[in-house]
């Protein structure tokens, strides 16, 4: 696959500030990110017992993000994901599935199933295992995979250490002479439950840009970045709580010189202002072209999250970070589709 070195410009920090809100300065940015919307989405995790609950769930995402949505990546649980459902699962063109995310089983052989559309595996990485290092070797040859990260990366460095050494044994393999070189040929490795991390909540946003849990997030954020095969998946984020609701379509603030901004929630000014404090770090280390927006929690998430609703917030905090429209497009479509429909 081939890999843009296209880098967006350094961001201000005053665009991850408290202050940035509902009538807030944006320093230059559009004066309604509410009106940048992507060409249109491929949603790269949209997780469901079976394709047959993908009516209700388009249904279910509103007049705002349904009509938007192309084509998706469903994610299936393990007993929706054996060798026989796969074979005789019926995908239409018209169901928009462009691949299917499927549970590794890391005890037995390597599975070697086969769909009506491509495959992704998935991997929940808790602890490291020589099980699941070879797990994701044999993958990652074959099918892009995607690592729902449950290792502590909020209290010290031990989490972040441990998932580096992971894709670093992943993404490298030895000559002939015995010298560590990267895997030719290896898939994209998706890292989610990252962007945003979960804990988010915990810490308040003043004192969160100095904080060791946000620092090491820059820090290890960047140093990921150097693989260049792995990729962030910016999914609702596991803060304990459901995500915030948007104000309804052609609603207007009844000031006339305000905002439509103005009509957004405390919850919901409040999540996109830590949205942004994450996304800011992981756009600058990945570029626009390995963030992959999802519309459903990571598979190791607790919180409960409406597909409309994190679609508003995600890019309207795309948006106040004065990514343009190709950049947009990028995460909320175009990457998907390259990563996983392939």
């Amino acid at each position: 696959m081939s890999k843009s070195t296209r880098r967006p410009p350094k961001l201000s920090p005053a665009l991850f500030s408290a202050a940035v809100g509902a009538g807030a300065p944006t320093g230059g940015l559009p004066p309604s990110p509410s009106a940048q919307n992507p060409t249109e989405v491929h949603d790269a995790h949209v997780e469901l017992a079976s394709p047959g609950a993908l009516v209700q769930w388009k249904a279910d995402a509103g007049d705002v993000y349904g009509p938007k949505i192309k084509s998706v990546v469903l994610a299936l649980p393990a007993n929706a994901a054996s060798k026989d459902v796969l074979g005789s699962l019926a995908l239409s063109s018209e169901s928009g599935v462009i691949a299917l995310s499927i549970p590794y089983p890391l005890s037995g052989p390597p599975p070697e199933l086969t769909a009506p559309v491509p495959i992704a595996y998935s991997f929940t990485f808790k602890e490291p295992s020589d099980a699941l290092v070879e797990a994701l070797k044999w993958a990652s040859d074959k099918h892009p995979v995607d690592v729902h990260v449950q290792v502590d990366l909020i209290n010290g460095e031990q989490g972040w250490e441990s998932l580096e050494e992971l894709i670093s044994k992943v993404i490298t393999t030895q000559d002939s002479e015995g010298n560590t070189v990267p895997k030719p040929n290896s898939k994209p490795i998706v890292l989610s439950n990252m962007l945003p991390p979960p804990g988010a909540l915990a810490v308040p946003t003043v004192k969160l840009l100095a904080h060791p849990m946000y620092l090491a997030y820059q820090a290890r954020i960047a140093s990921l970045s150097f693989s260049q095969n792995v990729y962030l998946k910016y999914l609702p984020p596991d803060w304990n709580t459901p995500t915030p609701t948007s104000p309804l379509p052609g609603a207007q603030p009844a000031d006339p010189e305000g905002s439509v901004r103005d009509l957004d929630s405390e919850a919901k000014k409040e999540w996109k202002r830590r949205t942004k404090m994450y996304l800011g770090p992981a756009i600058e280390a990945f570029g626009y072209s390995r963030l992959v927006f999802g519309s459903s929690p990571s598979t190791s998430s607790t919180s409960t999250s409406n597909a409309g609703d994190w679609y508003q917030i995600a890019k309207e905090s795309v948006a106040e970070l004065g990514v343009d429209q190709e950049g947009v497009d990028a995460v909320f479509g175009n990457n998907a589709k390259t990563i996983y429909g392939a």
